[in-house]
C-alpha cells in the first residue's frame, strides 16, 4: 500500500494541532489559578514582569506562560512595547468568571478525561460506564 503523501501531512497536520492543544489544557487551568488571566484582563496591558509581580509568580514562567498563551490566539502580544493584553473576546472567555462564556472551567473538565483513562480503558474491557459521580473531581469544576 502507498501512502498519499498529501493526506498524510493533512493528518499529521490536525495530530500536531490537537497536541498542542491538548498541552495548552494545563496552562489555561494554571492562568485562571494563579489569576494571571483575571490580573491581565484588568490592566490596559502587561509585561511579563509587571504580570508577574501582579500575580506573585516567577517572571520566566510569566513570560513562557504569556508567550504560549499569545501563540494559541488566547492572549495578544504587543511587539512594539513589549507587552501582553486581552481584548474584550478573550476577556470574556477566560478573564471574566461572571461571562456566560467564560470557558477556563470547561479546560478543567476536559483533564479528567486524562484522570479517568484507567476507568474508561476498564470500561472498554468489562462493558460497564462510568457514573458521572465516580468522575475525576476537576470534571465537576466550575467557576462561580
Amino acid at each position: 500500500m502507498e501512502l498519499n503523501e498529501t493526506k498524510l501531512h493533512e493528518l499529521l497536520g490536525k495530530i500536531v494541532t490537537e497536541m498542542g492543544a491538548a498541552a495548552n489544557g494545563p496552562l489555561v487551568t494554571i492562568g485562571d489559578k494563579l489569576g494571571l488571566y483575571k490580573s491581565l484582563s484588568e490592566s490596559d496591558a502587561l509585561s511579563s514582569s509587571e504580570l508577574a509581580d501582579k500575580t506573585n509568580t516567577s517572571e520566566r514562567y510569566a513570560r513562557e506562560w504569556l508567550a504560549a498563551q499569545a501563540a494559541s490566539g488566547y492572549v495578544e502580544y504587543d511587539a512594539t512595547n513589549n507587552n501582553f493584553y486581552m481584548t474584550p473576546e478573550q476577556t470574556a472567555v477566560f478573564g471574566n468568571n461572571k461571562s456566560p462564556v467564560f470557558m477556563t472551567g470547561d479546560f478543567y473538565a476536559v483533564s479528567s478525561v486524562y484522570h479517568d483513562e484507567p476507568k474508561v480503558e476498564e470500561g472498554f474491557k468489562t462493558g460497564k460506564g462510568i457514573s458521572w459521580g465516580d468522575h475525576h473531581p476537576s470534571f465537576r469544576y466550575f467557576k462561580k
